[in-house]
Parts: C-alpha cells; structure tokens; sequence
C-alpha cells in the first residue's frame, strides 16, 4: 500500500509532526469518500448494487482503520488522535440497509453518531440509494436533522466536514494550518539563538 510506503520514508518526523500528518492524511481518504457520496458519484439501481457498495464500503473501512492502528503502533507517538474512518462504514449501513420502513431509524442513529454532518451530505447519502428520490431524500435529512441539532459536536469531525464540503476538487486541497503553525514553531525552536 502506498500509505505505508511514504510512511516508511517519514518515520524520522518527530512524534507530533507525524501525527498531524497521519491526522491530514486520514481526512484527505476519508473526504474523498464523502466527497464521492456528496458530488453524487456513488448512485445505485438495484438493491444488489447497493450491498455490495456497502460491504465495500465497510471493508474499506476496516483496512484503512487497521492500517492508521499500525502506523500509530510505534510507540512514540503520544498525542492524542482520533480515527474517522468508522464514518465509512457507518455510509456503507445506510446504503446498504433493505428495508426502507427501517431508513429513518437507520439515519437517526447515524446523525447521532455524527451529529455535525451537513444537511446536503446527509441527504446525498440518502439519495444514493434507488428507492429514496432526491426530494424525499432531502426532507427525511431535514426532519432528522432537525432531531439532533443540539447534539454536542465533535470538533474532529467539523474539521473533517468543512473540509469535504469547503473544497470542490481534490486540487484545490490545502494542508491544515495548525500544522503548518506548528511546523514554523518547530523550526524556530531549533534555530540558534543569537
């Protein structure tokens, strides 16, 4: 896997660095994910289409987490970081959930989960499954929605969020510039002093 190769060629980083690279990493794969659901790029036909989508889904889900879990598994790294992957996974539920009578109880439990997912992902989401039209999709996002608004939110995932829906294309990514500010706070804290 490519991840693990570049990887290899930055174990030298110091611990905190590393993390936040792992920490931009994990949400540039996961938002292209989301950014796949939310450009509607990801439609089904048949219910057969959308199980095998969300098996994928789910598999893809537990490789990337596995693989974070042992980049992380060195040791040295001591900071605090927050897997995001399981958010895949928790798509694949919804896509690949058979009964329509049980999708509003399915999307409840996600919003919950992820109570800071924008209305539009949301009801991309939902509108990627072929027994769900666009304008039903929409209200059922904005009724659950509406349920968990005062849901406290997870700063990890607004981060995640306002990447995916801040960005168009996956060329106009900018890095995270906390980590920028922490890389100019490394480098004139090696400097000599005069």
């Amino acid at each position: 896997m490519t991840v693990q190769d570049y990887y290899v060629d930055h174990r030298h980083l110091r611990p905190a660095t590393r993390c936040a690279l792992l920490m931009d990493l994990q949400f540039r794969i996961v938002g292209e994910y989301l950014k796949a659901i939310d450009s509607r790029r990801l439609t089904f036909a048949t219910y057969e289409e959308r199980s095998a989508a969300g098996s994928r889904l789910k598999a893809d889900s537990m490789r990337l987490e596995a693989l974070f879990q042992q980049l992380l598994d060195t040791g040295d790294i001591s900071e605090p970081f927050s897997l995001v992957t399981s958010i895949i996974s928790s798509c694949g539920d919804v896509i690949s959930l058979r009964d329509k009578s049980l999708l509003t109880l399915e999307v409840t439990t996600f919003s919950r989960k992820y109570p800071n997912i924008p209305l539009d992902l949301l009801a991309a989401l939902l509108a990627t499954r072929d027994d769900v039209s666009r304008s039903e999709a929409k209200s059922m996002a904005e009724e659950v929605m509406s349920h968990v608004q005062f849901h406290p939110k997870d700063q990890v995932l607004e981060q995640l969020f306002a990447s995916v829906v801040g960005r168009s294309d996956s060329s106009s990514w900018k890095p995270n510039l906390d980590m920028m500010n922490m890389l100019s706070a490394f480098m004139r804290r090696d400097q000599p002093q005069s």
